[in-house]
C-alpha cells in the first residue's frame, strides 16, 4: 500500500468537484471526483475552518469516541466501473472492522480523525504525474486554465 495525503479540492474544467490525493513525495496524484457536499466537508478540514454545527462526518467521529472505536486508516482499494472504492479500517474495542465507503466520505473521516490515507498498489495505474495533471491547456482572460 502507498500512503497518500489530501492535497487539494478543486473544480475540473466542467466545474465538477475533485479531491486530489498525492503520495507523500508528491510524485503521483490521484484525482477522485466527488459531490459538492463532500468537497465542502473536506475543504473545511484542509483549511482548518470549523462549521457552526457538526457535519455528518463530525458525528461519525463523535460516535467512534462514544463507542470506544478509532479510525485506524482509510484505503482507496479499487476501481469498479469508473467508481472508486474505499474502506474505513476501525479498531472497535480491540477488534478490527472494515467498512465499505465512498472515497469522499473516507477521506473526510480520515482528516477529522488524523487517520492515515492509503491506496492499494494496483491503483497506481489511475494516478498522474504533477506535470501532466497541472498542464496549462489555455491562457484565459483570468490566467491559465488547468486540467
Amino acid at each position: 500500500m502507498i500512503e497518500m495525503k489530501a492535497k487539494m479540492v478543486a473544480l475540473d474544467q466542467n466545474n465538477h468537484c475533485v479531491v486530489v490525493l498525492s503520495d507523500m513525495e508528491e510524485k503521483m496524484l490521484l484525482p477522485i471526483w466527488i459531490g459538492i457536499l463532500e468537497a465542502h466537508s473536506i475543504t473545511l478540514q484542509l483549511t482548518g475552518e470549523k462549521p457552526p454545527r457538526p457535519m455528518t462526518h463530525d458525528l461519525f467521529i463523535e460516535l467512534c469516541r462514544e463507542t470506544e472505536s478509532k479510525v485506524e486508516k482509510v484505503v482507496i482499494s479499487d476501481m469498479n466501473e469508473d467508481t472508486y472504492i474505499a474502506e474505513i479500517h476501525l479498531d472497535v474495542k480491540g477488534e478490527e472492522k472494515i467498512m465499505d465507503s465512498r472515497p469522499s466520505d473516507a477521506i473526510a473521516i480520515a482528516l477529522r480523525s488524523n487517520a492515515r490515507i492509503f491506496m492499494e498498489d494496483r491503483m497506481v495505474e489511475y494516478t498522474h504525474s504533477p506535470e501532466d495533471f497541472f498542464q496549462v491547456e489555455d491562457e484565459g482572460e483570468d490566467g491559465p486554465i488547468l486540467h
